[in-house]
């Protein structure tokens, strides 16, 4: 089975290894950027057709928004990872999603500010962390985590 593994790079990077490992021990092709070599085109064009060819999507979601690509089609303003999520759920794929646990204690250089409602003139980004782990944790039974061990494990639904 081919399984797309999505989420912010910097602040999960050892969380994605954690998955990646697991599910390349149970036999599956693992699709993620750390295989991306340098080449022509756009990421965000190389992420959404490897999203449209994978079987299952995995979401890992901490604090961070990512990084919202200018070029993107209207209405705009998501970052590659929920446009990423929309090409999977457009597509009618099996979307596991793993939100990190609120309680967790975790580095503040990992977290985008967190409010409510964007003030005028000031950066959406703490708005639009918390919209999507509120759409991923009404719209499936996410999984919480709190380590890179808790998404490896065998209780984490990846098996």
């Amino acid at each position: 089975m081919k399984i797309y593994i999505s989420s912010t790079y910097q602040d999960l990077s050892e969380h994605r290894s954690a998955v990646d490992r697991t599910l390349r021990r149970m036999g599956h092709d693992v699709i993620g950027m750390e295989q991306y070599v340098a080449q022509g085109n756009k990421p965000l064009d190389r992420c959404m057709a490897d999203v449209r060819l994978a079987d299952l999507y995995v979401v890992v979601v901490g604090w961070r928004y990512g990084y919202i690509p200018v070029e993107q089609p209207a209405p705009g303003g998501l970052s590659i990872t929920e446009l990423e999520y929309a090409a999977a759920d457009a597509a009618g794929k099996t979307i596991l999603a793993f939100l990190l646990d609120p309680d967790t204690p975790w580095p503040t250089s990992r977290v985008d500010a967190m409010s409510a409602e964007p003030h005028p003139g000031e950066p959406r980004v703490g708005f639009n962390i918390a919209r999507f782990r509120s759409i991923l944790g009404m719209k499936y039974l996410a999984g919480m985590f709190r380590t890179p061990d808790d998404l490896a494990y065998p209780g984490s639904h990846l098996h």
